[in-house]
């Protein structure tokens, strides 16, 4: 019998790769709070579902697996408290009523997936990150901390729960990368602040396959690490992006004029995060791209 998988988040960039990819194994459905739905998505189903324990329970219920991509984008606009407040809520409240659904599912099901970051670790310099390493403690890691722990409810309900902190996805359509590459194509890219702090970065088929796996392999749980096994600092992600795109990357983004463009997003930009997948490696997941300039060329097709 195919299983059922629900999806909430998946019209994101992240969830309409992991659809495409798991879709021909799983009945896949896609809950989603706007009411004008399209069809527009690897033609998947779609279900329309309220902010309410009444709603998202009759999605659940039944189902074999809940993924969920929930939350407003972390680079969308500029932080001040209003926005921080919807990252919040979109982020904790959401997965929040996803766990009381699970409890409260006549037939529960076996596993749930949910999205963190590697904000949780905050501002660590070269200090080698891991799953087992301390969280650190300003907004987006205390966001990311009660985000995983709502998640992470469902194990008292005898669900299998994966939480990935994904680090910086490089896609060649959609995310960070496209900003990234910019100022490169204008000849004036280069390194944020003094470029010192490392770079969590994944290419995008990496971080949909650590979805897949945790989809597909039971024996995946609790907290991974959704990164390429080889961080770089910013300088040398810049100094790389520069040499395979044919562009100098001598420019240098200050610290001040980045808290002025971005408020206290500034702070994630330049937050210094050696983070390692341990649990992948050891498990012997196997990484497409672990290698910078391999990564960027894919996606530049260079």
């Amino acid at each position: 019998m195919v299983e059922k998988v629900i999806m909430f988040g998946g019209s994101g960039f992240l969830g309409k790769r992991l659809t495409s990819r798991i879709k021909d194994d799983y009945h896949v459905i896609l809950a989603t709070r706007s009411k004008n739905i399209k069809q527009d998505i690897n033609n998947a189903e779609y279900v329309h579902y309220d902010e309410n324990l009444e709603s998202v329970l009759s999605i659940i219920d039944g189902s074999d697996i809940v993924v969920n991509f929930s939350g407003a984008s972390i680079a969308g606009k500029r932080w001040n408290d209003e926005y921080k407040k919807v990252m919040y809520d979109s982020r904790i409240n959401t997965t929040e009523l996803i766990t009381r659904a699970i409890n409260k599912s006549t037939k529960k099901p076996h596993t749930l997936i949910s999205t963190s970051a590697t904000g949780t670790y905050s501002n660590r310099g070269s200090e080698l990150l891991t799953e087992e390493s301390k969280p650190g403690n300003d907004f987006l890691s205390n966001l990311c901390i009660n985000w995983e722990k709502a998640a992470l409810k469902s194990v008292e309900y005898g669900v299998r729960t994966v939480c990935i902190r994904v680090g910086v996805v490089l896609d060649e359509k959609e995310g960070a990368f496209i900003k990234m590459v910019q100022p490169f194509k204008y000849f004036v890219g280069g390194k944020l602040g003094n470029g010192s702090q490392y770079f969590p970065w994944i290419h995008i088929n990496d971080i949909v396959n650590i979805y897949k796996e945790a989809v597909t392999n039971k024996s995946v749980s609790g907290i991974i690490n959704g990164t390429a096994p080889n961080p770089v600092t910013n300088s040398e992600f810049s100094k790389t992006l520069g040499k395979v795109l044919h562009r100098p990357g001598i420019f240098a983004v200050p610290k001040f004029a980045l808290k002025v463009l971005t408020g206290e997003f500034a702070e994630f930009l330049l937050a210094s995060q050696r983070v390692i997948p341990e649990k992948l490696i050891t498990s012997g997941f196997r990484f497409e791209f672990d290698n910078i300039e391999q990564a960027i060329k894919n996606i530049t097709n260079r």
